[in-house]
């Protein structure tokens, strides 16, 4: 399998996730898989792990077998896995702080965007905090943009 292949084998996990919270659910399915494939089955990845989880993760499982990405044989399969796991951690991620808690919706809107302007896939860390009011502050690899109407409020009082 080229790197090509599995860039795109990999790319229906990377999109399934939006946040770090669904990111560490994928990461405890995805452990679980690699735990039960090697229980006396034979065949794809899904059809082994189906018996162990019943989450979401199967059916990403079914796309990339679909698309014929998927590694044959146990050992192929865990590399693929580990690998895959691999790369999930590399996903950068930008800390979010909202004045609510957001819906997944919204999580997947504003993932989009972000991933978007910052021309890769990003996590999203949220973080709930009602005193900043309204609006939200963002925080990625060391720089803070903050936007909150606690900011404007303050600003705006400071000119009287």
């Amino acid at each position: 399998m080229s790197n090509t292949d599995i860039n795109i084998a990999f790319k229906p996990f990377e999109n399934y996730v939006y946040d770090l919270r669904g990111f560490v659910n994928m990461m405890d399915d995805l452990e679980l898989v690699q735990r039960s494939l090697f229980r006396g089955k034979e065949g794809t990845i899904s059809f082994k792990a189906r018996d162990f989880t019943t989450s979401g993760i199967i059916s990403l499982f079914e796309q990339i077998e679909n698309a014929g990405l998927e590694p044959a044989g146990d050992q192929k399969q865990q590399k693929f896995l580990m690998d895959l796991s691999s790369y999930l951690k590399t996903l950068p991620v930008l800390k979010l702080t909202l004045a609510f808690s957001p819906t997944n919706t919204f999580l997947e809107r504003l993932s989009n965007q972000v991933t978007t302007i910052i021309g890769t896939k990003t996590l999203l860390d949220v973080v709930v905090d009602e005193y900043i009011v309204g609006g939200a502050i963002f925080e990625f690899k060391g720089k803070i943009s903050k936007h909150t109407l606690d900011e404007q409020l303050e600003g705006a009082l400071r000119r009287f």
